[in-house]
């Protein structure tokens, strides 16, 4: 497997490959959602749905690899308590997902589109606690080195200069 995906092989858990998903399908389905409402678009709000749903089924996912990777690794860890303060926002954000997910289902007749503003304000506070936890999740992980191997690459450091220099000469005729 290491010949194939490297960098997921030196990875010590697969949090990081569920993470993206719903950081980048909440904000999505916001915009189409609050598009939906404001125009009125039935075609539109069920694409928006669907995102939605998307995102709340991305955000399991990407919450319980979080709690299998912070689980294992235990509570002496530099950044252990940052690690709570994460959780518990992305939690926040996923459970006011699911209520989204649920008032946009509910939300989905035609008569009932004067009321979409429900979802489309639920998924707006969702993004912000998106933001907030994932904040942490990259303090985490840049400021505390969580899930990063500190180790020195195997090969020496080298300059790509020469490489600059050479290919900058290269159109220049002399």
């Amino acid at each position: 497997m290491d010949s194939v995906l490297p960098g997921l092989d030196a990875a010590p858990n697969i949090h990081p490959l569920f993470v993206h998903f719903p950081v980048a399908l909440w904000p999505v389905a916001l915009v189409v959602m609050a598009f939906a409402y404001l125009k009125k678009d039935d075609k539109a709000y069920q694409f928006g749905t669907a995102l939605l749903g998307a995102s709340v089924l991305a955000g399991l996912a990407a919450a319980l690899t979080g709690w299998l990777a912070s689980d294992a690794m235990g509570h002496d860890h530099p950044g252990h308590e940052l690690i709570h303060d994460h959780r518990n926002l992305m939690l926040a954000a996923l459970l006011v997902s699911l209520g989204a997910g649920g008032a946009a289902w509910w939300c989905r007749r035609p008569e009932r589109r004067g009321r979409r503003w429900i979802p489309v304000g639920l998924l707006l506070v969702c993004c912000l606690l998106t933001v907030l936890g994932a904040d942490r999740g990259a303090l985490l992980v840049y400021g505390h080195g969580v899930g990063v191997r500190n180790t020195q690459p195997a090969s020496p450091a080298h300059s790509h200069d020469a490489e600059r220099t050479a290919s900058n000469h290269a159109g220049h005729s002399h």
